[in-house]
């Protein structure tokens, strides 16, 4: 066995006295070692961080040990060797009687003789576990806060939040159960067992339970096996499934109250969590709820708009039936009466002629045919009311057709060019509420180009593509100002935006001002 290394004799250039004083007494942990690694002196504080009890048991080891990952070990040495220095470097170090994985900074600089040789090296140690802990608290928060904006759902939600918290302290076993208080029953949008699992869809009653006693409460609880034994001798709780040696639960607390509980736990390991580590998840289930509470306010308010939505669909249906309804009752019942109308007249006006040919009844002529031309007026004036109620044509020839049509009506009443491409001769919509909401949307595209835009050409596009039918209404005008495109009372782009939103689609307006506005809505293709 070959003979231990002496140590080597360093000697400080210091009052004794002095240097002893400042070295034993210091808050931050020094020690001293030579150049292969070992221990030369070690005062006390950097023995507390350390946990070894006494300087002899410290010295029976050298710095290769104290670093949890051995290229920890190898990056200090090439930094303290590049500049004969290091600051502030991170490693992780085990403490000698508990195990605990504590995080230092360590702080190093070498010690030279008289002829500037370096003989060893003085090292600082301090413990930033707290200060790294609390760090990461913070990142988290922020991540917390951030998952709430990100995220559309609570389910997806909770799954994030559980992702973070496990960067805090262990939760292979955690789930978070909500209560519903009509039903007096708990649902769990996020639940994660080793051992126990659920129905997601269900709701538990959970009375008696651990749950149900924060809930109750209000108040955060650190089961081990001594306070479970007492809660169930006492009647007030019990553990439901299977039995974990350590269990932490909190109230998650909001504005309207007590909404759930959340919960970590360990089967395996009675010592996984400290009550620290309670305070810990009752920080965080503050945060926890305040972001449930704002998921569960957009929520709402999504259901709410989508609620709105369908009855605004529902309400567009019911309309396009009854205009559909007078439409036909126009044309069938009161076209057939005025063309009845107009046939009488006529055979009065030849008759008139063949009866009283001289000029003393000219007048009463001219008022036939006056009646005649008031007639016909009447007839032109059904046809284009029954048209903008429900045209003929949409029902009969299919939508292409009746932008066409739409188009050519458009050019007639308003002398606006308006020139139509449709990407196929072939029908290119088929579903009948998606043919009247495109039809109605160009319709309502063609009316605000007449009164706002000035316009002298517009072109309607209508395209087919793998998922979606793309409509495209651009014109020539003045463009659309940007602070009316989500104005309140521009009820026409609304009415545009809703029809589209209504069938899962997207609506866009785009303008620059003296080159035009161009308006697109896609709407996926269904069955």
């Amino acid at each position: 066995m070959p003979a231990p290394k002496k140590k080597q004799n360093i000697t400080v250039p210091l009052d004794e006295t002095r240097f002893r004083n400042l070295f034993e007494n210091n808050r931050e942990g020094i020690y001293i070692t030579s150049l292969d690694g070992s221990i030369i002196d070690v005062n006390k504080a950097a023995l507390g961080i350390t946990g070894f009890g006494n300087k002899r048991e410290f010295s029976k080891q050298t710095t290769a040990e104290q670093y949890l990952k051995p290229g920890d070990r190898r990056k200090f040495q090439a930094e303290i060797k590049k500049h004969g220095f290091v600051m502030d470097f991170e490693v992780i170090v085990n403490k000698k009687k508990t195990g605990e994985e504590v995080v230092c900074m360590l702080t190093s600089s070498a010690l030279k003789d008289e002829t500037d040789t370096i003989i060893g090296y003085q090292r600082i140690i301090r413990d930033v576990t707290k200060l790294k802990r609390q760090q990461k608290i913070q990142e988290t928060l922020l991540k917390i806060t951030q998952a709430a904006t990100s995220t559309r759902d609570i389910k997806t939600l909770l799954k994030q939040l559980h992702k973070e918290l496990a960067q805090l302290i262990n939760a292979d076993n955690f789930y978070v159960a909500l209560y519903d208080e009509d039903a007096d029953a708990y649902s769990f949008p996020h639940y994660a067992d080793e051992f126990d699992k659920i129905n997601e869809f269900e709701q538990m009653t959970l009375k008696k339970s651990l749950t149900d006693y924060i809930r109750r409460t209000g108040k955060a609880l650190y089961v081990d096996r001594e306070v479970r034994s007492q809660l169930k001798k006492s009647g007030e709780a019990v553990m439901i499934g299977t039995q974990s040696p350590i269990w932490l639960g909190s109230p998650l607390i909001t504005s309207k109250g007590i909404i759930g509980v959340v919960v970590v736990q360990s089967y395996r390991d009675p010592n996984m969590y400290t009550k620290d580590d309670l305070e810990l998840l009752v920080f965080i289930s503050g945060q926890i709820a305040r972001v449930i509470e704002q998921k569960q306010a957009d929520e709402e308010i999504r259901n709410s708009h989508e609620q709105l939505r369908r009855l605004s669909a529902h309400l567009h249906s019911v309309k396009e039936e009854e205009s559909k309804r007078i439409a036909r009752d126009l044309h069938d019942s009161l076209g057939q009466i005025l063309t009845a109308l107009k046939f009488d007249i006529s055979m009065l006006d030849k008759q008139l002629i063949d009866q009283f040919p001289t000029k003393e009844h000219r007048s009463l002529k001219r008022k036939t045919k006056s009646m005649i031309s008031k007639v016909d007026a009447t007839v032109e004036a059904m046809r284009r009311i029954s048209a903008n109620l429900r045209p003929v044509v949409l029902d009969d020839m299919g939508l292409n057709a009746a932008i066409e049509w739409l188009a050519g009506d458009f050019r007639r009443r308003t002398n606006i060019g308006c020139r139509i491409h449709l990407d196929s001769e072939d029908e290119l919509v088929s579903d009948h509420e998606a043919a009247t909401t495109l039809y109605r949307i160009v319709q309502e595209a063609l009316t605000n180009i007449t009164k706002h835009s000035n316009a002298r050409n517009v072109e309607v596009s209508l395209i087919r593509n793998a998922k979606n039918i793309v409509l495209t209404i651009a014109d020539d005008g003045r463009g659309i100002d940007k602070g009316k495109i989500k104005k309140a009372t521009s009820f026409g782009l609304v009415g545009i935006q809703e029809r589209a939103l209504g069938l899962g689609g997207l609506f866009e307006i785009e303008g620059e001002k003296g080159v035009g506005t161009k308006l697109t809505v896609s709407i996926p293709i269904t069955g």
